[in-house]
């Protein structure tokens, strides 16, 4: 423990961590011990002519949990402590002692092994509603509603049984909560920062940690950044820090207040410490150590360290790619650069088009095109009127009214036969289009399907997904549905008004008389025709709709969960959203109700076993008025967080974006 005393050359009210310590009188100490973390100290001095509260003092002071500390506060800003030198507010300092407590010493149980960890563990959940695992010594505990942090090696709680909420946020540290404010917690359980910020990241592989000094509503909020030893890094506050562009962390600056939003970023490199003041108007992302950079209209690049290494001199640049090279325009024309921005292709081509790893196509002043070999950026002399790309190896090209493939080596291959248009289809197979029919050609021009389709879907498991255009009696055309193998055998099902195949689960959904049901890939009929709807399906199971209601079915068409819903969202995972009676919960693929259907909202789907879902309840602010609140659901129906209000759950919220894993703070 640290000891504390606190004077002040004024009458107030000191908060530590938002809870009142004391009134303060004038020019008496206050003392008082805290055990060693981080906290943040607010003074609201009383002016003596009106009683009015001033504008507070707040400042953090990092304990390491022993000997003693004198505060003065001399002036609402002005803190002196003592051996140490003037501070201002909001700086973490701290209390100068350099040991650490050795608990081994007064603690004969400091070792402890696993049989006796567990029956600890045991013993302590009889006394608490929940323990929660934090790792393998400490456990969250919870009672009433209020979290504490417990050690099952010292058998004593190191975090008290007061706050909203812990979470375990990596096995570094957890997240503690009070209100509305949220600190750090070490992987021993102290506190690394005060609580004061409104959203820390979680699970950020960074070693920095992103953090909200202000609330993401208020037009003033603004990012920081924060070690894992709990220390602000940045203490230049930005209103946007993106995910770190490998050391790299993008800051932007804006005005909120503007009619047209207009950013500038800057940059903080968390290997070295270097800052860069936003002063670019746009910023790209960051590949073979350069990123693209634009102020005042010019383009530009900078290193991993946010040092420019290419002039901005450019009206436009890309992002450097796989071979080392950029597109740069100049005056409207483009060519390429390299890491060191030397022209390698002059600017004098109205496009270029970068087509495979070896070539590029360039598109010239009378649009023809010419191919140049990136080996040694060697203009071929011959001109095209199209390329297209198929894939690393081989290039459609067309000269008039002759289609043919080029090679590696830029050798020709000319196709037989006349075709109106040819496009790549996939990796092996290119689009023929004769009028408005379409079939299929190999790499080597030759025809693998008929140009007799309408359409022609992907490839999957050998099969093609095509519409048959049919002559009826009176001369007019009807479109058969139907699946034909690479070979353009067809493996059309029974004669249905459509048929749409879903060959990732081997089936195909048929429609007779407005109804829809299911046939395997020899035309057997699997499921009547007896659902109003049947969607795609997604890890072996579709959802259906009858009868204005939804449920499952799985590929043999048995109904996995029941057809109760009001609404049903596709099974992405094992999970998926489910709506009954206007509320909103989960189901499973065996059709089990693993969040229950009560909450009023949700914004998404389940990520990684958990959603942020809304509730509606009554107002914080007015009693009489109901409000929509937001927070996370895991699979198991525990509800993470419900303390954000809105006017309006759906839409109005553009916060930060958490993980998505119930662990990260989402406040406002």
């Amino acid at each position: 423990m640290t000891k504390i005393s606190f004077v002040s050359q004024t009458d107030g009210e000191l908060y530590v961590d938002t809870e009142k310590v004391a009134a303060i009188t004038a020019n008496v100490p206050c003392e008082f011990e805290l055990p060693k973390g981080a906290y943040q100290f607010c003074f609201n001095e009383t002016s003596v002519e009106d009683e009015a509260t001033w504008w507070p003092t707040v400042f953090d002071l990092r304990l390491n949990g022993f000997g003693s500390v004198d505060i003065q506060l001399e002036a609402w800003n002005k803190v002196h402590i003592n051996h140490h030198a003037t501070i201002r507010k909001e700086a973490i300092f701290s209390d100068g002692m350099t040991e650490c407590v050795n608990y081994a010493e007064d603690d004969p149980n400091s070792e402890v092994d696993a049989g006796l960890r567990n029956a600890r563990l045991e013993t302590l959940k009889t006394s608490y509603d929940k323990v929660i695992p934090f790792n393998e010594a400490l456990m969250i505990v919870v009672r009433e509603g209020l979290y504490g942090l417990y050690d099952l090696d010292r058998e004593r709680l190191v975090q008290p049984v007061k706050y909203q909420k812990i979470w375990s946020a990596t096995p570094e540290y957890a997240i503690i909560q009070q209100g509305d404010l949220c600190g750090l917690l070490s992987s021993e359980g102290e506190k690394l920062t005060p609580i004061k910020y409104a959203w820390i990241e979680a699970n950020t592989s960074a070693r920095l940690i992103r953090v909200l000094m202000v609330p993401y509503t208020d037009p003033e909020s603004s990012f920081g950044l924060v070690d894992r030893s709990g220390h602000e890094i940045l203490l230049g506050q930005h209103a946007g820090i993106p995910s770190a562009e490998s050391d790299l962390f993008s800051l932007e600056d804006y005005n909120p207040w503007a009619d047209v939003r207009i950013s500038t970023f800057g940059f903080y490199n968390e290997r070295t410490g270097e800052y860069i003041r936003p002063k670019y108007d746009q910023v790209g992302i960051l590949c073979h150590n350069r990123m693209r950079v634009c102020r005042d209209g010019l383009w530009g690049y900078v290193d991993g360290r946010g040092r420019e290494v290419i002039a901005l001199r450019f009206d436009q640049v890309g992002n450097f790619m796989e071979q080392g090279l950029a597109l740069a325009v100049q005056n409207g024309q483009f060519g390429i650069i390299d890491l060191q921005g030397n022209y390698l292709v002059q600017p004098e081509y109205r496009s270029i088009e970068i087509v495979a790893d070896h070539w590029v196509a360039a598109r010239t002043q009378n649009d023809q095109y010419r191919l140049i070999v990136l080996r040694d950026f060697r203009v071929l002399p011959a001109e095209y009127d199209q390329i297209k790309y198929l894939n690393g190896q081989v290039m459609l090209f067309k000269q008039g009214e002759q289609w043919g493939l080029l090679d590696r080596e830029a050798k020709e291959t000319l196709i037989d036969g006349a075709y109106d248009d040819l496009t790549r289809h996939d990796d092996h197979l290119i689009r023929a289009r004769r009028g408005e029919f379409f079939g299929l050609l190999d790499l080597q021009g030759r025809e693998v399907l008929p140009i007799v389709y309408k359409q022609i879907g992907e490839c999957h498991n050998d099969f093609f997904y095509v519409i048959i255009p049919k002559e009826k009696e009176n001369s007019s055309y009807w479109f058969r549905w139907g699946c034909v193998d690479a070979q353009g055998h067809e493996k059309t099902p029974l004669e249905y008004d459509s048929i749409e195949p879903s060959l990732n689960a081997g089936v195909f959904r048929v429609t007779r008389d407005g109804k829809v049901g299911l046939c395997d890939l020899e035309g057997n009929e699997l499921l009547v025709p007896t659902f109003d709807n049947i969607y795609d399906f997604y890890n072996g199971v579709a959802v259906v709709c009858q009868n204005g209601h939804m449920g499952a079915i799985d590929a043999s068409g048995q109904v996995v969960v029941p057809i109760v819903y009001d609404d049903l969202w596709n099974f992405l995972g094992d999970t998926a959203l489910a709506s009954r009676d206007g509320k909103w919960g989960a189901v499973d693929r065996s059709g089990r109700e693993v969040i229950p259907c009560r909450f009023a909202a949700t914004e998404s789907r389940l990520h990684d076993g958990y959603a942020k879902v809304g509730i509606t309840a009554p107002s914080m602010t007015d009693p009489d008025y109901s409000a929509d609140f937001v927070g996370y659901v895991n699979e198991s129906g525990e509800e993470i967080r419900f303390r954000q209000e809105f006017a309006s759950y759906y839409g109005e919220y553009d916060g930060p974006n958490p993980n998505l894993d119930g662990r990260d703070i989402f406040m406002d």
